[in-house]
């Protein structure tokens, strides 16, 4: 059984942060004990002489800092294994602060004397409920494949020592990506950056983090009981379905429904909806900043380490570039594009959003056609597009650097010089 219980940031007085945090204990005393002792009879170690914490860093102050149980649902509630981080700001790192108990480094002292062992050893793993990181007798087959050593995942048996309990009032690891924790480092590539989100951004529901200590000369730990569990779920689990776009006067007429049994308007986690449009192929609609995204991904998580494939298709890694709507509500099924060019076919999506940032794939991308319009609407729409009765018409997005951009402003431009000589 694991209980949460409130602790201050008394307790990591190590790192100097500005305010009072409620920070997260993530681990209580087990039922069970597997615990093997030193030749004094000394107990060996386990679940009570320690307590975990989980850290993010304050790229502002520029120190770790304890979560509290805010932060740490929406942090891991993220899509965050979509890239393995930003290393000039750690965003998507994660440290894990071990604090020992009263008593505990002398109890360590004492079982490494003991024992005759110098430094002992103490790993941290990551993996699923199936398989016990700190059993490893109990398996038969390469465990490895199932337990990422998260200070190395490259290294099975990467340790640091136990002394370390004995010198510091708080362990903290080396910062950790959380795609390792999501066992990215091994579907990703051997530089083990992910870049197959297909693999690393499937939603995970939890994942076990395991704290290895062993102060005896065998290979085995004091105790397989010291863990404890992460929500990992970085993805929304269902998304709009039958996305159907049709062409109306100078715009399009969006709608969708949700998969049977789900209404969003009741699921207090969901957000709403955002929809994306872009004119084929590929090209921008509304300005950038036109409509702002109501969630994150790799690219503006870790903009230094964007994967370098997507599982989004023609709306790559849902780039706010491409939105074509505000947050709309959960209860919405449909919407209108309004102010587009007719006779330009367009594609469309719907993704999902929740609360905590995370937006589901488009599954269904659709295209169609606006039709003319004599005297499109501009107060309906952001004015993405200039549409002249000349008969040209472009897009503010095609930019002065593009061909067709040039064109039309200069095009623009005789029209203005024409008109302002006429009244002359």
């Amino acid at each position: 059984m694991f209980v949460r219980n409130p602790i201050g940031s008394r307790h990591l007085i190590h790192i100097v942060w500005p305010l009072v945090l409620t920070c997260l204990a993530l681990l209580a005393p087990g039922a069970a004990w597997a615990q093997m002792g030193g030749s004094s009879g000394t107990a060996g170690l386990s679940t009570s002489d320690f307590t975990f914490y989980l850290e993010l860093y304050d790229s502002s102050q520029k120190v770790w800092a304890p979560m509290n149980a805010t932060q740490q649902q929406y942090f891991f509630n993220r899509a965050r294994c979509e890239c393995v981080g930003d290393a000039s700001n750690y965003s998507g790192h994660v440290k894990i602060a071990i604090q020992p108990a009263s008593g505990t480094a002398q109890k360590i002292q004492t079982l490494l004397a003991a024992n005759d062992v110098s430094m002992g050893a103490g790993r941290l793993y990551a993996g699923s409920n199936a398989i016990n990181c700190l059993g490893p007798q109990e398996y038969v087959g390469d465990i490895s494949a199932f337990c990422t050593n998260l200070l190395d995942p490259s290294n099975y048996n990467q340790s640091f020592p136990m002394t370390e309990f004995m010198s510091k009032r708080v362990y903290e690891s080396p910062p950790i990506p959380v795609a390792w924790i999501y066992g990215s480092e091994t579907s990703c590539g051997a530089s083990r950056t992910c870049d197959a989100t297909s693999v690393c951004a499937s939603p995970l529901e939890s994942q076990t983090i395991f704290l290895w200590v062993q102060t005896t000369g065998n290979n085995y730990p004091d105790t397989t009981e010291l863990s404890f569990s992460l929500n990992l779920n970085g993805e929304l689990q269902y998304g709009p379905t039958n996305v159907t776009a049709v062409g109306d006067n100078a715009s399009l007429v969006v709608d969708w429904s949700w998969p049977a049994g789900i209404t969003p308007s009741a699921d207090p986690n969901f957000l709403g909806v955002q929809v994306f449009c872009q004119r084929e192929p590929g090209v921008q609609v509304f300005p950038s900043g036109t409509y702002a995204p109501s969630y994150l991904t790799a690219a503006s998580l870790c903009p230094n380490a964007v994967p370098a494939t997507s599982v989004y298709g023609a709306f790559a890694n849902l780039d706010p570039r491409y939105l074509c709507s505000g947050l709309l509500p959960s209860a919405a099924t449909s919407y209108r594009i309004p102010y587009l060019q007719h006779g330009i076919a367009y594609s469309v999506g719907v993704a999902a959003v929740d609360r905590y940032g995370n937006i589901n794939g488009i599954a269904d991308v659709v295209s169609a056609t606006p039709t003319a319009s004599a005297t499109p609407d501009a107060s309906e729409a952001p004015t993405a597009q200039i549409v002249y009765s000349a008969g040209c018409s472009c897009s503010l997005t095609d930019g002065p650097g593009s061909g067709r951009g040039i064109a039309c402003f200069g095009f623009l431009a005789i029209g203005l010089f024409w008109r302002i000589r006429r009244r002359r």
